[in-house]
């Protein structure tokens, strides 16, 4: 098969033939998450074995599906794939492929790619790690470490996901060349100047890494965002490089799904970017008093009464909530 779909073509992929714009921007939050789920669980399904006739259209129209809905509802999406790496370590995989082409796909529309370099780069994002995609989802609930056997399938995973495309019939070589580069560290100075299939690799490698820092896994927490942009978007001179920048540009600081403790004493999860990388909006669950809201509180965190005091890992909030509540936040005016 050659080149991904067209754009015309994404568009209506989905659950049934009501799929639509209007659709996706009506969504109540309840109906959101759970198309979010059935995405995570077809996905999953599919990165576990590519072996069955018409898997790659398959791929495809999944794909496709759930980009129209990165596309059409970026801070819900944002929202659900954050908060689940954070609280739940199954279908990892999939989990991971769904945030990294999320964000890739965000990167790409505010760097003003090419249509062909988005849906590459969401493409080998979702197929990265094709060759180990069982491993992972089995080292992310388990404590022991690595054998010697899953060290070397870590180790050749980039080339064996990329065998097993070009088995499936993958023909598109700038998708090729990013699943096989996706783990070497480019030298992109100019991030535009570069040649298309080491800038998208370099995203790839960054994005990579900082999904990977916000999943927990069984024997460890999620890392806050903080620190996870930290590490990953800053340089040593502790300024973002230019995608960094991007990079914090589009999914901020705090990206939603994500835990912060406010000045006013609040603990709340980010429910949607706001103005600049620091200054989400916020749904406020638990008072400085310990006590927890009978309704979350929608917070503008730009007014200095609610500023972020810090990033929190998931645990460190010591707060169960339901996401969908979470998000009905987003349909309401934040509080001045």
């Amino acid at each position: 098969m050659g080149p991904l779909f067209p754009l015309d073509r994404e568009v209506g992929f989905g659950d049934g033939p009501d799929d639509s714009a209007d659709v996706f921007a009506s969504l109540l939050p309840v109906a959101l998450i759970e198309r979010l789920d059935r995405h995570r669980r077809r996905l999953c399904a599919l990165l576990l074995d590519t072996a069955p006739q018409g898997w790659l259209r398959q791929l495809h129209d999944e794909l496709a599906a759930f980009r129209q809905m990165v596309f059409m509802r970026p801070d819900e999406t944002l929202f659900y794939l954050t908060y689940v790496s954070a609280h739940d370590p199954s279908m990892y995989s999939a989990t991971h492929a769904m945030t990294c082409v999320a964000i890739g796909d965000l990167v790409g529309q505010w760097c003003r790619w090419t249509h062909d370099e988005i849906t590459a780069i969401s493409a080998a994002a979702v197929t990265m790690n094709l060759g180990m995609t069982a491993l992972q989802d089995q080292l992310a609930v388990r404590s022991q470490g690595l054998n010697a056997d899953e060290r070397q399938t870590i180790d050749a995973h980039a080339d064996t996901s990329r065998r097993l495309l070009l088995d499936a019939g993958v023909e598109d070589p700038l998708w090729l060349e990013v699943v096989e580069r996706h783990h070497e560290r480019q030298a992109v100075s100019r991030l535009r100047d570069a040649p298309a299939a080491r800038r998208l690799s370099e995203v790839l490698r960054r994005v990579d890494i900082y999904s990977a820092k916000l999943s927990r896994r069984r024997h460890r927490q999620a890392t806050s965002s903080a620190i996870a942009a930290r590490d990953t978007f800053l340089t040593d001179s502790g300024a973002p490089d230019e995608i960094g920048a991007g990079l914090l540009r589009v999914i901020g600081l705090y990206p939603p799904g994500s835990w912060v403790s406010l000045a006013n004493g609040d603990i709340g999860i980010v429910i949607r970017r706001g103005c600049k990388a620091h200054l989400p909006i916020v749904a406020s669950v638990r008072r400085s008093d310990g006590g927890l809201y009978h309704n979350p509180q929608c917070r503008d965190t730009a007014d200095s009464r609610f500023a972020i005091v810090r990033g929190l890992r998931g645990g460190d909030a010591r707060v169960t909530v339901e996401p969908h509540k979470m998000l009905a936040c987003y349909l309401q005016p934040a509080v001045f």
